[in-house]
């Protein structure tokens, strides 16, 4: 038997209708290795399914030969150490956007974006914010100061 590469694979369930890339979006949706392995087991119980309803309603020989030797092939297949790519946070690009858009303001001494991001329905304590935004710059400035001092 010749190696197959993942995507190959992956493609053997093709022709039990499955796509490739609903096998691919399975496996990837898996936390780890183990989980992956489970769900590929179950791919493959569903794939074994499907030929059986394509036998049921009738195959030609050549067709069910065809069929056959790939889930055959399939039986044997275990994918043991296939690692799901790992998922970063979603929300992480907009916190990050987010912070940036926050020192921006403390930068540009903002205190109307600022009050917004953080209360939007209070501008009435208009000196105590442009206290803390001024406290806020401050620090930001003296822990930039001192961290250029380490180097």
């Amino acid at each position: 038997m010749a190696k197959l590469t993942l995507q190959d694979v992956f493609g053997m369930f093709e022709p039990f209708g499955i796509p490739k890339s609903q096998v691919i979006e399975t496996l990837n949706a898996c936390e780890d290795k183990h989980e992956a392995a489970k769900a590929f087991l179950g791919l493959k119980v569903m794939a074994y399914g499907n030929y059986m309803q394509m036998e049921s309603k009738g195959l030609s020989n050549l067709r069910r030969i065809e069929l056959m030797a790939i889930t055959e092939r399939l039986k044997k297949i275990e994918l043991k150490n296939y690692n799901p790519p790992t998922t970063k946070e979603p929300n992480l690009d907009s916190k990050v956007r987010t912070t940036a858009n926050i020192y921006d303001m403390l930068k540009r001494k903002d205190v109307d974006g600022l009050m917004g991001m953080l209360d939007p329905d209070s501008h009435a304590n208009r000196d105590r914010a442009n206290k803390f935004v001024d406290s806020l710059i401050k620090e930001v400035n003296r822990r930039k100061d001192k961290g250029k001092g380490k180097k």
